[in-house]
């Protein structure tokens, strides 16, 4: 099959070179030029189908891929230098108050916290029978 195309195509060849020499030089120069814009035509009229039909959803659907690798990709990195996947501890500062606005220690701290032994903070199962 590549046999028969290959000598097709050197007898086209073959055949346009004697009509360009029956013709005449001038001629033959512009008939040239004229099949040169046909055959541009036809490439770029190929080329154009060509670009439509891979336009549709698969073009859609390939771009978003794309996108939301990027951003993944964008938003990774930025993750990694804010250190968000592994944040470190915030320092907290406690303080006292003798306003009413906090509970008090033993329901914070536990009966550990505060040295005070109460049975209502420990649970059932810790407490004494």
């Amino acid at each position: 099959m590549r046999w028969g195309r290959g000598i097709g195509g050197v007898l086209a060849l073959l055949a346009l070179g004697v009509l360009f020499f029956l013709l005449g030089l001038e001629s033959a120069d512009q008939f040239a030029s004229v099949l040169g814009a046909f055959i541009g035509l036809i490439g770029l009229s190929l080329a154009v189908v060509q670009w439509r039909a891979t336009r549709g959803a698969q073009g859609l659907d390939a771009a978003a891929r794309d996108l939301a690798e990027s951003v993944y990709a964008q938003w990774s990195a930025g993750a990694v230098v804010r250190s968000l996947s592994r944040p470190a501890p915030l320092p907290v500062r406690w303080a006292s108050t003798k306003r009413p606005v906090q509970a008090p220690p033993m329901a914070v701290l536990g009966w550990r916290g505060t040295g005070v032994r109460s049975d209502s903070t420990r649970p059932s199962s810790a407490r004494p029978s």
